[in-house]
């Protein structure tokens, strides 16, 4: 009965989290996850970071849509949580990237993308064919970025 008891109140917890990734501010949300990622005891650590791993999951999947929807303000927004929730994520700034170089910041988009290759993007197909690049692709800073992930 306690472990359906927390089992149940993780689930609850999951559900609070979706919506606030909507109504909650990135103030508000560096303040949970500051206090989620200070808790160091037991089970209540275990469950933070199975929370914190579902709000990184639940970001990759909003802000994918945002950008592919070009609703750069929400896309910016849950990009930001997703950096909070999952710093060390390649996928973040990649995705990050692919938002920047729709919004015409060719610059911020190579150092988001230098940033991916670092945190361990290796996904050097879906790179190239990515559309949002286009203007990019030509470039030293592009190739060279390329060049430094394994194939």
């Amino acid at each position: 009965a306690k472990k359906q008891t927390a089992l149940d109140t993780e689930a609850q917890m999951k559900k609070n989290y979706v919506v606030s990734l909507e109504e909650q501010n990135l103030g508000w949300w560096q303040n949970e996850i500051a206090r989620m990622n200070k808790l160091k005891t037991g089970g209540e650590k275990e469950m933070y970071a199975r929370l914190l791993s579902y709000i990184s999951l639940a970001c990759y999947s909003y802000s994918n849509s945002a950008v592919s929807q070009n609703n750069a303000e929400v896309a910016k927004k849950i990009l930001g949580i997703y950096k909070l929730a999952d710093p060390d994520n390649a996928d973040r700034p990649y995705i990050e990237a692919i938002l920047y170089a729709k919004l015409g910041d060719d610059a911020r988009a190579v150092t988001l993308l230098q940033e991916a290759a670092r945190l361990g993007f290796t996904d050097k197909a879906k790179m190239e064919s990515e559309d949002a690049f286009s203007r990019i692709k030509s470039t030293n800073e592009f190739q060279s970025i390329l060049n430094k992930i394994p194939s």
